[in-house]
């Protein structure tokens, strides 16, 4: 099941940055997670969790908090949202 955890394990593995930097107001340009690491982040939730993510659904991301309700929102539409692996 994705949740707030589990994507903040993700994104500090992928980002190589301390979990407790990815609080829910913080920006990716202020945690200096370029665009290829976001990428990366993405990759890493699609393969976990079999969900797809288009490129237009994270335009307007610019915090932690935005990210998340970007990918929990794409979790909870799907309906088969189980970690694979």
């Amino acid at each position: 099941m994705v949740d707030s955890e589990a994507i903040i394990a993700i994104m500090a593995k992928e980002a190589v940055i301390d979990p407790s930097r990815l609080t829910p107001n913080a920006t990716l340009k202020d945690l200096s997670i370029t665009s290829l690491e976001v990428l990366e982040i993405l990759f890493a939730i699609e393969d976990k969790y079999q969900l797809e993510f288009g490129p237009a659904e994270f335009e307007n991301v610019h915090t932690v908090q935005e990210f998340m309700d970007v990918v929990l929102a794409k979790a909870a539409a799907s309906p088969q949202t189980t970690a694979v692996g």
